[in-house]
């Protein structure tokens, strides 16, 4: 099993992959551009946990959380900066995250964008039912 610390480590494309909390960059214009452009907007129980940062700008960022005994995570990258590796690396450390939790939690996803499916499939999840705009998928 892969550590969030060890995934934390690598870099793609001169992305880094950092802890909100430890990172000097003014990320909140960028999220909320980015909300904005993509229509996914992160429901109050999920918190920042990663941000995706190149050339001093965040590119991506990844909110996970619980409810009850289901984790569930968003993952929202710029425009700009897709196809580039950065939210198959965000979905991996939610997935050492969800790993990381006691046993009887569940994962959840409700995944809006299609070109995810495969990768997720390839993680073992796999497609549980539809609802409007998202795909459900779960271990």
């Amino acid at each position: 099993m892969i550590k969030m610390k060890d995934l934390l480590k690598e870099s793609r494309g001169h992305v880094q992959y950092v802890d909100p909390q430890e990172t000097n960059v003014d990320y909140y214009n960028d999220l909320n551009r980015m909300e904005k452009e993509s229509g996914i907007y992160v429901v109050s129980y999920k918190n920042l946990s990663i941000i995706a940062v190149k050339d001093g700008r965040c590119v991506g960022a990844m909110y996970e959380g619980t409810t009850g005994n289901t984790f569930s995570f968003d993952i929202i990258v710029d425009r700009a900066h897709r196809r580039q590796g950065i939210a198959t690396k965000l979905i991996d450390i939610a997935l050492s995250d969800f790993q990381d939790l006691p046993e009887g939690y569940k994962l959840e996803l409700k995944v809006a964008n299609a070109h995810l499916i495969p990768h997720l499939q390839k993680r073992g999840l796999k497609i549980v039912g539809k609802e409007t705009g998202n795909i459900i998928m779960t271990f």
